[in-house]
C-alpha cells in the first residue's frame, strides 16, 4: 500500500510539471532502494540484491538527468560560472540574514520576527510581489528591509530571477531567520515527535520516513515548500499514519509497540 501511495505522489508531480519535486524525489528514491527490505528479494544472494538495487539507482539517476535536460534553468545553471551564480542566491540570502542578526545578537536565538526574512510569510507582504487583488493585502503587512534587500538581489541577477530554485526564498533559511535557532530546533523536534514511532520500529516505515525526510529537506532548502499547506498537510498526515501504523515487527521479530 505504501508503494502505491508513493507512486501516486510521483505521478502527480510529473503530471503537475513540478520539476523541483521530481528532482528532490531522485535522492529519496535512491534512499528507498538502499534501505528497502523487499520480501521477494530475501531469497536472493547478497550480490544479486546489490546488483538490482544498483540498477534501480541508475534508473533514478537517469530520471534526474532527464529532468535537468528538459528544464532550461537547471540545464543552463549546470554550465560552469552559471552554477556558482545560481548557488549564490541562497548564500547571499543567508549572509544578509546573519548580517542583520549581528546588530542584535539575541536574534540568533529568537529570530528577526515572523515574515521578516525569506519564508512564505515574507512573500505575503506588500512590496515582495504580492498581487494587488490578493485578500492578504487587506492586512497591510509591511515588507521588512531584510526581505526587500534579498528580493532586490534576486532581481538584479538574471540567473537568480530565472528560477525559484536559485532565488533567496527558502523555508529552512526563513525558519532560522524568522524564529532563530530555538524556533528551528523546536520545529525539528516536533517532526521527530511525530515520526519517532516509525523510526524506532524500523522496516518499511523507517524506509519511507527517511526517504521523505531527504526529499523534504531538499525542497525546504530550494524554496518555501515547508510552508505550503497543500503540500505539507497531506505529507504530514501520510507520514503520521505510516509512523503510527500497527502491528509492526522489529529486527528481533517481536511485535513492535508505538510509544
Amino acid at each position: 500500500m505504501y508503494w502505491l501511495v508513493g507512486l501516486a505522489f510521483i505521478l502527480v508531480s510529473i503530471a503537475a510539471d513540478a520539476k523541483q519535486i521530481i528532482v528532490a524525489a531522485v535522492p529519496a528514491a535512491i534512499a528507498v532502494v538502499m534501505l528497502a527490505d523487499v520480501a521477494v528479494m530475501r531469497a536472493m544472494s547478497r550480490l544479486t540484491r546489490r546488483r538490482i538495487k544498483l540498477g534501480i539507482s541508475l534508473v533514478a539517476a537517469g530520471v534526474f538527468f532527464a529532468v535537468v535536460a528538459s528544464y532550461p534553468p537547471l540545464l543552463h545553471a549546470s554550465r560552469g560560472s552559471e552554477l556558482s551564480g545560481g548557488a549564490s542566491g541562497k548564500v547571499d540570502a543567508a549572509r544578509t540574514i546573519v548580517d542583520a542578526m549581528n546588530s542584535r545578537p539575541e536574534t540568533f536565538l529568537t529570530g528577526l520576527g515572523s515574515g521578516n526574512t525569506v519564508g512564505k510569510l515574507a512573500t505575503l507582504t506588500k512590496g515582495s510581489g504580492l498581487k494587488a487583488d490578493s485578500p492578504v493585502g487587506a492586512l497591510h503587512l509591511a515588507e521588512s528591509p531584510v526581505t526587500a534587500k534579498i528580493i532586490a538581489q534576486d532581481k538584479s541577477n538574471y540567473i537568480l530571477a530565472s528560477s525559484s530554485a536559485f532565488a533567496g526564498l527558502s523555508s529552512l533559511l526563513g525558519i532560522f531567520g524568522d524564529v532563530g535557532i530555538l524556533g528551528l530546533t523546536a520545529y525539528f523536534m516536533s517532526w521527530y515527535g511525530i515520526l519517532r514511532p516509525g523510526i524506532r520500529r524500523g522496516g518499511a516505515a523507517r524506509t519511507i520516513i527517511v526517504a521523505a525526510i531527504v526529499s523534504v529537506l531538499i525542497l525546504g532548502y530550494i524554496n518555501v515548500w515547508l510552508e505550503e499547506p497543500n503540500f505539507m498537510l497531506p505529507l504530514a498526515a501520510f507520514l503520521a499514519a505510516v509512523a503510527a501504523r500497527t502491528p509492526a515487527h522489529g529486527r528481533s521479530g517481536t511485535v513492535g509497540r508505538v510509544v
